[in-house]
């Protein structure tokens, strides 16, 4: 069993984002909201986001986006809070690994997470709770998704096989948790949460918006949201 854990240095938190084009980006929320009304909403979540995860001041921050293109006019809101680079590779799996190889392995990082852009209401308590899971002897770190992925993953080195996991599957979270045990890693899990990926999706997300607290972490989304519970078309 590996000791694990960061050794003393600097650690990368990575925001997966895609440029919010209709067509492009929440493809499954379309027969609800419509192609436009998805692509809004997904910026949307983007942005609040975005807002929780820049305030995490002790960590490098880096939003990696597709397509690769990083001095694109559309992320000029972003980069005062934000490194933006370009994802690389053929699938989010290999993208993934693109960006954990550049933070321990070419910047020499002691840690990195990595967090998707389809949780806008996630707490950042919990993206700190994963740096301190690192710091503290874990040597990966997850935060499950009840749908059977995962929201964030954290490393302090490369595993084999995490990146070889078919991604959007219900199999997921207990597959790279798998190869995660193969590779005698300590293991931290994080509270669950839920990422919006379906219609179904929209009313859990709505019932959880009128909670004011949640609502305040995600201005944006609950602008988006109102007065649309009926479908829509692009």
């Amino acid at each position: 069993m590996s000791t694990g854990g960061a050794p003393a240095g600097r650690s990368r938190l990575v925001l997966m984002a895609k440029r919010p084009l209709p067509g492009e980006v929440k493809t499954r929320l379309a027969p609800a909201l419509g192609a436009a009304g998805a692509a809004r909403l997904y910026a949307a979540f983007l942005d609040d986001l975005a807002d929780q995860l820049g305030a995490i001041e002790e960590v490098e921050r880096h939003l990696a986006v597709w397509p690769p293109d990083p001095d694109a006019a559309w992320l000029a809101p972003y980069r005062e809070r934000f490194t933006c680079v370009a994802q690389r590779g053929d699938g989010l799996a290999a993208r993934m690994e693109s960006m954990v190889r550049d933070a321990l392995d070419r910047d020499r990082c002691s840690a990195v997470v990595v967090v998707g852009s389809d949780v806008p209401t996630l707490p950042v308590e919990h993206v700190r709770s994963a740096f301190a899971a690192l710091r503290g002897g874990a040597d990966a770190v997850l935060g499950p998704n009840p749908d059977g992925g995962y929201y964030l993953l954290g490393l302090v080195r490369l595993v084999a096989g995490v990146f070889e996991v078919p991604m959007s599957t219900p199999e997921v979270l207990k597959a790279t948790r798998s190869a995660l045990d193969r590779a005698g890693a300590r293991v931290a899990l994080l509270p669950p949460w839920h990422d919006v990926d379906l219609p179904t999706d929209l009313e859990r997300l709505r019932r959880e918006l009128t909670n004011p607290a949640v609502a305040r972490r995600a201005p944006r989304t609950t602008r988006e949201l109102a007065g649309r519970s009926s479908p829509a078309r692009a």
